[in-house]
């Protein structure tokens, strides 16, 4: 899962944490300081430090996994859709958080297809709403 913050402070990230994450989950995050104190509200907390070079931490804390969604994030940003409103972040980081987790495959691509499928067409948007909302 992945979404907008409005910032990265103590409380907002530590907010989101909270409540998108199961208590006495392991939260792996980089030193980022409002990561501190996660402990105190019920998770397990491990951490790396990539810009001392430290990738790999005791008990194999690493954030490999979200390095790697927001470098697919940023290859679809730059070679796909080419621009990304604050608007529509949320919307965006859906999709690649999509594709990224339908990406396995052990799944059959029907499978696959249908699951895309599904959501596509749950959640439409009609094009009066489109370009109302982006006048």
């Amino acid at each position: 899962m992945a979404m907008p913050v409005a910032a990265t402070t103590k409380t907002e990230l530590q907010g989101a944490i909270s409540q998108h994450v199961q208590p006495g989950a392991t939260v792996c995050t980089d030193e980022h300081p409002s990561y501190e104190g996660l402990q105190q509200v019920g998770f397990t907390h491990g951490s790396v430090n990539p810009s001392a070079g430290e990738y790999v931490g005791a008990n194999d804390i690493h954030v490999n996994s979200t390095e790697l969604m927001w470098a697919l994030f940023r290859r679809s940003l730059f070679g796909t859709w080419h621009y990304c409103s604050l608007k529509y972040l949320a919307r965006y980081l859906k999709e690649a958080t999509f594709r990224l987790n339908q990406g396995n495959v052990k799944h059959h691509t029907l499978d696959r297809m249908g699951a895309l499928a599904t959501r596509a067409f749950c959640h439409r948007i009609t094009y009066r709403e489109l370009t109302r909302a982006m006048t």
